[in-house]
């Protein structure tokens, strides 16, 4: 069953979305739903997928502290040399 749904969104939004609407011939209505199924979608795969391996690492560094500005740091630095 369909029902209506009224999203606010920003103008130049607005604007964009009707414009890509009809260069591929398809609704606002459409691409809305689409895009939510995709998401769904993705989170439900995701879900799936990351489970078992967030379980196998679990707690592998439990009670350490991270700081993860200074881990980003370091990361950034080594890939930008």
């Amino acid at each position: 069953m369909k029902k209506k749904l009224t999203l606010r969104m920003d103008d130049k939004v607005i604007r964009e979305i009707k414009k890509f609407s009809k260069k591929h011939d398809t609704s606002v209505s459409k691409l809305t739903e689409q895009l939510y199924d995709n998401i769904v979608e993705y989170e439900e795969q995701l879900g799936k997928v990351s489970e078992p391996i967030t379980k196998k690492y679990k707690g592998i560094i439990s009670g350490k502290k991270i700081d993860a500005d200074q881990t980003k740091f370091e990361y950034l630095s080594e890939k930008h040399k």
